[in-house]
């Protein structure tokens, strides 16, 4: 990690704990584990209302207790805090935007979305990419962005700059950033080898690989569904609408 370009919310989350109990490793481990809680109640919250409750708790079980996330709790890294702030993002925008209007603002979602963002951000840089994330959903959405959308993209963008100006930017990531065929080949194989990580049984690699594709499979297969199923709505509603609009007419 470049020194002159290390993201400043994680070391600001330890800096209390350096405060008051100094360099303990242990005490810092702890604010690992409180953030992978955190995670925890957030993603349970997230899922629960696309497979039911009893599927939720599983899925909280085999997260929580698998030996891939487990031995994570030795480790003083951002990952978990990043999972937290992200996934606290995918829920504050799934919570807003169902009832949400082009031209509504709500002004205490829009600090809340762009405060969780900019903490994703300022965690780990590729939190960047949600905020790309979040244009393409509201334009899909609404065709044009809505005003929720650049109050977000306004605030989100003053406290990056602030952090731009007053404490430090990613520069030192720029050199990591090229285009190369031969590096997207090797990340893609590498990418998708670590999805079987989760399955690791500790006696069978045979099994771990088959577990990871077969649940990614159904997984996609699942999510495909997902998008059929909301395009299915959705042209169920124009079709209404339509309709409504030549009675009045008539």
């Amino acid at each position: 990690s470049p020194s002159s370009g290390y993201p400043p919310v994680y070391p600001m989350i330890l800096a209390p704990i350096y405060w008051l109990f100094g360099l303990n490793l242990h005490a810092f481990k702890v604010v690992t584990v409180f953030s992978f809680v955190g995670f925890l109640s957030v993603y349970a919250e997230l899922i629960e209302s696309e497979l039911g409750c009893v599927a939720a708790a599983i899925l909280v079980l085999l997260l929580s207790f698998n030996p891939a996330f487990w031995g994570q709790r030795e480790f003083i890294l951002s990952e978990f805090p990043y999972l937290l702030f992200s996934f606290g993002a995918l829920l504050a925008i799934e919570r807003v935007y169902p009832g949400l209007e082009r031209d509504e603002i709500k002004i205490g979602r829009v600090v809340l979305v762009s405060a969780l963002l900019y903490c994703a951000y300022g965690t780990r840089t590729i939190g960047i990419a949600l905020i790309f994330g979040l244009i393409v959903a509201d334009l899909v959405k609404f065709r044009r962005p809505s005003r929720f959308l650049i109050c977000v993209l306004a605030l989100t963008g003053i406290l990056i700059g602030a952090q731009t100006l007053l404490l430090t930017s990613p520069k030192g990531y720029a050199s990591a950033f090229h285009f190369s065929l031969n590096t997207i080949a090797v990340n893609t194989i590498y990418y998708g080898k670590t999805l079987s990580y989760v399955w690791e049984n500790g006696f069978s690699k045979g099994f771990q690989i088959a577990f990871a594709l077969v649940f990614t499979a159904a997984a996609a297969v699942g999510y495909l569904k997902s998008l059929w199923r909301e395009r299915g709505t959705k042209r169920s509603e124009e079709r209404r609408g339509g309709k409504e609009c030549r009675s009045r007419w008539s």
